[in-house]
């Protein structure tokens, strides 16, 4: 995944004096052709037997490999009885997690999109992101800001481009009006993972979801409403009420049945959800 090539080392370069790096969790093969005894690599203070060749006709040409996953520094050799064949130091470089952050706080757009401006950065590439999104507590807890703890979590996909980019600038635009936190003060983060697995996370900033404005005053009640009771459940009798105002008014409504029934229906299912 890191897209690196692959590193060559022969017996016949220097001993130890040159060094090889390559990232964590990379693999070493080596390959011994001849005749004796099978040779041993030496890594990280410890002896490693290469494995025993097939069965072959020519005696002078057995095959030996040993490969093994690498994941600390060390000094590496090869031996075959008492003569060095090869000789190398070995510096593993790490993959850390990715870096992502806001280039500006987030907005909201003529149209009452968000607008979040972000960028990311990894070693060898991030492979997905996304926009997480909670409601932000009525009294702010010590670890509330730069955590999600909640169930109650929006997870929003972002679009990268296909060669899992190492560095990542971008604005991403999310119509969240229809959503029933519309209005409310939420927490908004960035989140990056790398091919490991890994997350990055943004700073968890403070910011209150776009709504919408309606010029129907049934409709921005009833949608007042619904941002209420996402924001407290414990308000079914007071939104019910309102419910119930709103019916006995059909001019606001234009005498449309059909919004009348749902608010009766609404205001009764309220009132009777701790049933």
């Amino acid at each position: 995944y890191t897209s690196l090539p692959p590193v060559f080392l022969k017996s016949n370069a220097p001993l130890l004096k040159s060094t090889v790096s390559v990232p964590t969790g990379s693999k070493i093969t080596a390959r011994f052709t001849g005749r004796g005894t099978a040779p041993i690599m030496s890594l990280a203070d410890t002896e490693f037997t290469f494995d025993a060749p097939s069965n072959g006709k020519d005696a002078d040409h057995r095959i030996f490999t040993k490969e093994m996953t690498l994941e600390k520094s060390s000094e590496v050799s090869v031996y075959q009885g008492r003569r060095k064949l090869l000789g190398f130091n070995l510096e593993i470089t790490p993959d850390n997690p990715p870096e992502v952050s806001f280039t500006a706080p987030p907005s909201t757009t003529a149209r009452s999109a968000l607008k979040l401006a972000w960028q990311g950065k990894d070693d060898f590439g991030i492979i997905s992101s996304k926009i997480r999104v909670w409601l932000a507590p009525d009294k702010n807890s010590a670890d509330s800001e730069n955590t999600s703890t909640g169930t109650d979590i929006l997870d929003l996909a972002l679009t990268l481009p296909l060669n899992n980019p190492t560095t990542i600038v971008s604005e991403s635009f999310q119509d969240l009006t229809a959503h029933e936190w519309a209005g409310l003060k939420v927490y908004v983060q960035i989140i990056a993972v790398d091919a490991l697995g890994q997350e990055g996370r943004s700073e968890a900033v403070t910011t209150t979801l776009p709504v919408r404005k309606f010029n129907n005053p049934v409709a921005q009640a009833l949608a007042d409403q619904r941002r209420d009771l996402a924001r407290d459940e414990t308000l079914t009798g007071e939104a019910a009420d309102i419910l119930d105002q709103l019916v006995i008014r059909p001019q606001l409504y234009y005498d449309d049945p059909v919004i009348f029934l749902g608010m009766r229906v609404g205001s009764m299912r309220l009132r009777h959800m701790d049933d």
